[in-house]
C-alpha cells in the first residue's frame, strides 16, 4: 500500500508543477516585465481546460496498450509530452518579449496535465480498497499544492537568482523524475469489460440525472471554482504592481501558502479513512476523543 500511495503521490506532484508555475511564477514574471492585465487574463483562461477534462475522459477509459497497461501506457505518453512542453519554453529567455508562443504552451501543457490527471485517477482507483481511496484523495489534494509549492515557489526563486534557463530545467528535470516512475509501474491488468465509446458517454450523461447531481455539477462547483480562481489570480500581479520582488512572491504565494493547504489535505484523508466522509469535521473528531477520555467515561 505504501509503494502504490508513494507511487500516486509521486504522479500527482509532477502534473502540478508547471501548473503552479504556470498559474504563480508565470504570471509574476510576465506582470514583471510589463505585461498588461488583459493578457495575463488570457493565461489564466488557459486553466478552463482542466475543468471540461471529463468531455475526453471516455476515450482513455476505452482505449489503452494491453502489454504496457491500460493507463500505464498513456501515462509514459503524457508525462513524456510534459517534459518536452516544459522543454519547448527554454528558448523563451524574455517570456514577455513571445506571448504568443508562450500562450499556446503553457495551453498545451494544461492539456497535458488535465489528461494525465484522468488516467492517474483511473489508476487510484483500480488500486486502491475502498477504505484507502479516502487517504488517496488526501494525498491527491496535498500533491497538487506541493507542486504548487515546488513550481510556483522553488522555481520562481531559482528564476529570481539564475534566470529564465535554470529556472525552466530545474521544472522539467522535476517532472521528468514522474517518468521514472512510470517506467517501473506496473499496472495490474484490467478485468472489468471496456466499454464502447458511445456506451461510455450515455454512461457518461447518465450521471447527470442523479438527484441534486445537475445543481451541483453547474451550480454549487463553478462557483466554488470560479470564485476561488478569480481571486487567486488577482493577486500575484497585484503584489508585482506593489513592487515585491520574485523572490519575495515566490515565498509567499508558492511556499507559505501552500505549507498549510499540504498538511491539510493529509489530515483530511487520514480522518476519512478514520471518521468517514459525513464524520470528518470538528465536532467527530472532538466526540471521538471524548468517547476516549477517561474523565467522559
Amino acid at each position: 500500500m505504501k509503494g502504490r500511495l508513494g507511487t500516486l503521490t509521486a504522479l500527482y506532484v509532477t502534473q502540478y508543477l508547471g501548473v503552479g508555475f504556470i498559474t504563480v511564477g508565470l504570471t509574476a514574471i510576465l506582470r514583471d516585465g510589463g505585461t498588461s492585465l488583459d493578457t495575463l487574463a488570457l493565461l489564466q483562461i488557459v486553466g478552463l481546460i482542466w475543468p471540461i477534462k471529463f468531455l475526453w475522459a471516455p476515450i482513455l477509459d476505452r482505449y489503452g496498450s494491453r502489454h504496457r497497461g491500460h493507463y500505464r501506457s498513456w501515462l509514459l505518453v503524457l508525462q513524456t509530452a510534459l517534459v518536452l512542453a516544459l522543454l519547448a519554453l527554454l528558448p523563451f529567455a524574455s517570456p514577455a518579449d513571445a506571448l504568443g508562443p508562450i500562450i499556446a504552451i503553457c495551453a498545451a501543457y494544461v492539456f497535458f496535465s488535465a489528461t494525465q490527471d484522468i488516467a492517474v485517477d483511473a489508476v487510484a482507483v483500480r488500486m486502491l480498497a475502498d477504505s484507502a481511496r479516502g487517504t488517496g484523495n488526501g494525498i491527491q489534494v496535498a500533491a497538487s499544492y506541493l507542486g504548487n509549492l515546488l513550481g510556483g515557489g522553488a522555481c520562481v526563486l531559482v528564476y529570481d537568482q539564475f534566470g529564465w534557463v535554470p529556472a525552466i530545467g530545474l521544472l522539467a528535470a522535476m517532472t521528468a523524475a514522474g517518468l521514472l516512475v512510470v517506467w517501473r509501474f506496473r499496472e495490474p491488468p484490467r478485468t472489468d469489460r471496456v466499454e464502447r465509446v458511445g456506451a461510455a458517454y450515455r454512461a457518461l450523461l447518465s450521471v447527470f440525472g442523479q438527484p441534486g447531481c445537475r445543481w451541483w455539477t453547474f451550480g454549487v462547483v463553478p462557483l466554488v471554482y470560479v470564485g476561488a480562481g478569480m481571486a487567486y489570480a488577482l493577486v500575484t500581479p497585484a503584489l508585482v504592481d506593489a513592487g515585491w520582488s520574485l523572490g519575495r512572491i515566490g515565498v509567499v504565494t508558492g511556499v507559505v501558502t501552500s505549507a498549510p493547504a499540504i498538511v491539510a489535505g493529509l489530515v483530511a484523508g487520514l480522518g476519512i479513512g478514520r471518521f468517514g466522509r459525513g464524520g470528518v469535521s470538528w465536532s467527530a473528531a472532538w466526540r471521538s476523543l471524548c468517547r476516549r477520555c477517561c474523565c467522559c467515561r
